[in-house]
């Protein structure tokens, strides 16, 4: 099979690990991949995408703005050259089988196909529970643009399926964004530790919990705070770093400003999770399916999150992470306060997130299960044309 993937970024975050971890296996089964991404030089993911197998087209993928207005603007104006571009390098690949648009916030996908009637595959990676009208435009969208439309978690379905039309619920699959588990990936934790290292790691975004987490750090006891350090390890989105500067200023305030570092995205995340003790992860809006868990449990690293979206589907509360309710800091603080406190409970949970991990984690599943949502477009294609 044949298949154009077209990806919102050239970075190397969770989706973006995801979709090489899907375009390798899809090409171990003798499947033909051309990923579109924006941009018009190799990034990080190109590199990892090409030594996957999977051949790379540089071009606009209509990515989704925040305004209606921007949205329609770059629709009209940008449609042919968009179409265009994908036709050139569609030509030199061959023909193709199915577009899969690997996220809804790109419309080059469900473009192309559609002036190529060819069937399509819609990911969705989002929860838009803040912006209602925004989110039942694009779930009509979703029910007109798609043969078959993927979640990556069932939080995400849920979600989408509430706000969408009755007949989006009959495209619907769900598909976690697994990871294979790593014989390299147990972090070595010295007996003699005597600094419980925290990490979040991901976009500083403003809904991640990036000042959440400081807060909550501010309210435990002095001797506990004493004994710990936060590691934010990811920048700002291309263009916001106005978000850094202020998380920067945030915890320069604080009086517990030594407890705190912050660093640059780091390519291999299991480098930091080597060197880490609970993986922290309050997100102040539900994560669609939230990567880190995962990639936390494999390293053998308990999780603490919030309990909402995706984290639900990841962490067993109590064994394997501890889920606290969103929005609330005293929680938050009081499981940090428990698990660096407490060694023996840290390394039990760290030892049984790794073999729930590994029982549950396989991205040739998650081949498999993309490939049967690809054959169901494709067989709802040939009916809508016949």
């Amino acid at each position: 099979m044949n298949i154009l993937l077209v990806h919102s970024s050239d970075e190397l975050y969770g989706s973006d690990r995801s979709l090489v971890a899907l375009t390798a296996r899809l090409t171990e089964r003798g499947n033909r991949c051309l990923v579109a991404l924006p941009g018009r030089v190799d990034g990080p993911l190109t590199r990892l995408l090409r030594s996957s197998g999977a051949q790379v087209l540089h071009t606009d993928v209509l990515k989704l703005q925040n305004s209606k207005k921007s949205i329609f603007q770059r629709w009209r104006k940008k449609l042919r050259a968009v179409v265009r571009d994908l036709d050139h390098g569609v030509h030199a690949f061959g023909a193709i089988d199915v577009v899969h648009s690997n996220t809804s916030a790109v419309l080059a996908g469900a473009a192309w196909a559609r002036r190529h009637n060819i069937p399509h595959v819609w990911t969705v990676r989002e929860i838009l529970s803040d912006r209602p009208l925004v989110a039942r435009a694009v779930a009509r969208m979703l029910f007109h643009g798609a043969n078959a439309v993927t979640y990556n978690s069932q939080a995400t379905r849920d979600f989408w399926e509430a706000v969408g039309p009755d007949g989006l619920r009959d495209k619907g699959f769900t598909i976690l964004n697994r990871v294979d588990a790593r014989a390299d990936a147990l972090p070595a934790i010295p007996d003699d530790t005597t600094t419980v290292r925290l990490a979040l790691i991901g976009r500083i975004n403003g809904w991640k919990g990036h000042e959440e987490l400081v807060a909550a750090i501010e309210q435990l006891p002095a001797t506990v705070a004493a004994s710990l350090h936060v590691s934010f390890v990811g920048g700002s989105p291309p263009g916001r770093p106005d978000l850094e500067e202020n998380l920067r200023r945030r915890i320069s305030a604080s009086p517990r400003c030594s407890a705190f570092s912050i660093h640059d995205f780091v390519s291999d995340i299991y480098t930091v999770l080597s060197a880490t003790d609970v993986v922290v992860t309050p997100s102040t809006r539900p994560e669609p399916f939230g990567r880190v868990p995962v990639e936390a449990a494999i390293a053998g690293v308990p999780t603490i999150a919030t309990n909402h979206g995706g984290f639900r589907e990841t962490i067993v509360h109590g064994v394997t992470g501890i889920l606290v309710e969103p929005g609330q800091l005293r929680p938050l603080s009081e499981a940090i306060e428990l698990l660096v406190t407490n060694g023996e409970l840290r390394r039990r949970m760290g030892r049984a997130a790794r073999a729930h991990a590994i029982r549950s984690q396989s991205t040739d599943a998650m081949a498999t299960e993309y490939l049967t949502s690809y054959s169901t477009a494709v067989s709802a294609h040939k009916l809508r044309k016949g």
